[in-house]
């Protein structure tokens, strides 16, 4: 295992606060008062300032299979939140902060919802007629147009026992750079000298309408719809001057969009002893994917033209029932879900040479059809053991049926156990240690099903129907100490035993992903708050995370031990914040630094780093005629991104022949923000 020597800072900063008093405990009620000093204006501002609290987001990464257990640790008004496209930071965003009537601080084990352990909140809010939150939001980057409009509303309201919410949001993203790029050969001779400009476009649209009926016989229903527009376009301008032959002049065009539409709704009513919870969700996602490269003389001369576009259309149907009861001196919880997935790809390439038109090439088989068919029952047990601890066992298993049309279409059947034990010891008044053993199954990407053409990099995949989801065995140890006035801190151990992973392979003659049968993983996480008041500085705060880990499969060209392909090696996020005592003002800063593990391919290995990491610095007005104005300065010295990649021959049980480093500076980028609620 790697050794990481900014884990000692973290752990100096956890048992630094040891000398405090006043514990919190799960259990803890925050009311809206409590978040007075950061005149927040929705409720993930408040629920991000709760000592030693910090959002489990992994919905962002699209990692989640079905509906399934939770992975999120929030709850509104005790309920879970039934959307796939929408994260829990999404949701606090859009519940106005003047309608939070409380936060409650919880210990997952405690409750009778299967998958959560750890620190829970629940966010109580209730609406009053209607109120809302508005954010106007522009960006100022050097060398570019201003992005002047952007921003977001959410509405939300209440009669009676009728309750909606409504939320729009518009979010024009931009960043650009420059830098150079060398191409030398074994000996370090250069072959080739390239000057890069990079522009990227990453606007985000979001619309969405929630309803909610709670009658005075307690059924609970909710309906909500979703639409989602997301693009993530680069371009690249490269001047290319080789030793040997002409200068070329190289535009690089690489545009994904995903376009997202979802319904999604629950109900849940009394039925005999226990509570019965229905939930369906549907979406539908239309991804169009374009890479293009065109070459021409300095003096604007075309040379070539190759131009690839995939289409796919992606749907995903959950159908899920829960019931709970209470029985044995616990809580039981049973579920059944049913799923179907599907996809639907179509590739085409397009080329010309010199100034003609562009022509189809034949690339084979362009059209793909993937479809998962997939069931899972779970029972969750969930008790205390004396006043200390608590137990949540739970165990289930999962059918899926796969099955790919294309060169080489089939359809497979799988059923694989699932479940779980979970431990919580409240040691004392201010010490939780939490343990918990899960086995899971992981979520497909079809994507990996289709192949696809990278016209700049020449990293072509190859399509891989035989791909199955990765699976695994997870142990994990977490110690959360609250600390009174110093703040809270976590400490979370981990090891993985891993089944099928996702990872690059040799396939036929080329490579892309596939299954290597077991690997590894295993790490240390830190989180938590040191607040600056015992010290003397009032209203200053440092909320920190960090991930460090490590994972190890044989390499399936080579059989020597590696990590897996680009996994999150170090993930750090520092943000400090201080809120000036007898004034409207505050000030901070945020430093996001990261590194991941190398890219293996068949006949290259890539590597990348980004130094500083991002960095911002901002200053905020607290009662700016009535709004709550920001101002924030993102990467203020750039940011510089370095990669290496290493080319061999033939493969990388070969020879290095040729290594391309590449260094692209990142310009600041000016942030003005203005929020306020009605």
């Amino acid at each position: 295992m790697r050794t990481f020597s900014t884990a000692a800072l973290l752990t100096v900063l956890l048992t630094a606060q040891a000398l405090a008093d006043e514990p919190v405990l799960p259990g803890a009620v925050y009311e809206p008062s409590d978040f007075a000093q950061f005149a927040p204006v929705n409720a993930r501002e408040m629920v991000e300032r709760i000592p030693g609290f910090r959002l489990n987001d992994t919905r962002d990464d699209d990692e989640s299979r079905g509906f399934g257990q939770a992975t999120e640790n929030v709850l509104i008004n005790g309920q879970r939140i039934s959307s796939k496209s929408s994260s829990a930071a999404d949701v606090l965003e859009r519940i106005p902060a003047n309608t939070v009537e409380r936060i409650e601080l919880l210990e997952g084990a405690s409750l009778d919802i299967s998958g959560l352990s750890g620190l829970v909140v629940n966010v109580i809010a209730q609406a009053d007629g209607i109120s809302g939150t508005w954010e106007y939001r522009s960006r100022i980057i050097d060398g570019q147009n201003p992005l002047f409009f952007g921003g977001e509303v959410s509405v939300a309201g209440q009669r009676q026992d009728f309750g909606w919410t409504i939320n729009l949001n518009e979010l024009p993203r931009r960043s650009s750079g420059t830098g150079d790029e060398t191409v030398t050969d074994a000996a370090g001779n250069l072959i080739e000298a390239r000057r890069i400009i990079e522009n990227n476009q990453i606007p985000d649209r979001n619309a969405s309408i929630g309803l909610r009926w709670t009658p005075p016989s307690g059924l609970i229903a909710n309906l909500n719809a979703e639409y989602l527009f997301e693009r993530r376009e680069r371009k690249e301008s490269l001047n290319r001057v080789p030793v040997i032959g002409a200068p070329v002049l190289q535009r690089n065009l690489v545009r994904n969009d995903s376009t997202v539409a979802e319904i999604s709704g629950d109900v849940e009513f009394d039925l005999l002893d226990g509570r019965l919870k229905l939930i369906g969700v549907y979406s539908d996602t239309d991804s169009p994917f374009t890479n293009e490269r065109v070459r021409t003389e300095p003096e604007g001369t075309p040379l070539d033209s190759t131009r690839f576009k995939q289409q796919t259309d992606e749907t995903e149907l959950i159908l899920r029932g829960e019931y709970k009861w209470a029985a044995l001196g616990g809580s039981w919880d049973a579920s059944f879900e049913t799923a179907e997935n599907t996809l639907d790809s179509e590739a085409l390439l397009f080329e010309s040479i010199g100034s003609g038109a562009l022509a189809t090439v034949n690339i084979g088989d362009t059209l793909v059809a993937v479809e998962e068919t997939r069931s899972e029952g779970f029972v969750t047990y969930s008790r205390g053991l004396g006043d200390v601890v608590q137990v949540q066992v739970s165990v289930g298993t999962e059918v899926s049926e796969i099955s790919s049309s294309g060169p080489t279409g089939q359809t497979r059947k799988f059923t694989r156990p699932k479940g779980g034990v979970t431990l919580s010891w409240q040691y004392d008044d201010a010490t939780t240690l939490n343990a918990r053993i899960n086995r899971s199954v992981g979520q497909l990407d079809f994507f990996d099903f289709v192949s696809q053409l990278d016209l700049n990099d020449g990293e072509d995949q190859v399509g891989n129907a035989d791909i199955v989801p990765e699976q695994s065995w997870r142990a994990e140890l977490e110690l959360e100490r609250q600390f009174g006035s110093w703040g809270a801190g976590n400490v979370l151990v981990f090891a993985e035993a891993l089944e099928d992973i996702v990872d690059q392979i040799p396939i036929g003659g080329g490579e892309g992903p596939g299954n290597i049968d077991s690997g590894s993983r295993f790490g240390i996480e830190f989180e938590g708050t040191l607040n600056f008041d015992p010290l003397g500085l009032n209203g200053a705060q440092l909320i920190y995370s960090a991930s460090f880990q490590d994972s190890e499969i044989e390499d399936p060209l080579t059989g020597v031990d590696r990590a897996i392909n680009e996994e999150d090696l170090v993930s750090i996020d520092l943000e400090f914040r201080h809120d000036i005592s007898g004034t409207d003002l505050a000030w901070g800063g945020d430093w996001t630094p990261s590194r991941e593990a190398d890219n293996f391919r068949v006949d290259s290995v890539r590597s990348e780093l980004e130094q500083p990491g991002n960095f911002s610095v901002f200053v905020e007005h607290k009662d700016l005629w009535g709004m709550t104005g920001r101002a924030v300065l993102f990467r203020p010295a750039g940011n510089l991104e370095k990669e290496t990649r290493t080319r061999f021959s033939p493969d990388r049980t070969g020879v290095p022949v040729e290594f391309e480093r590449t260094r692209i500076e990142e310009t600041p980028i000016l942030i003005l923000e203005f929020t306020g609620t009605f």
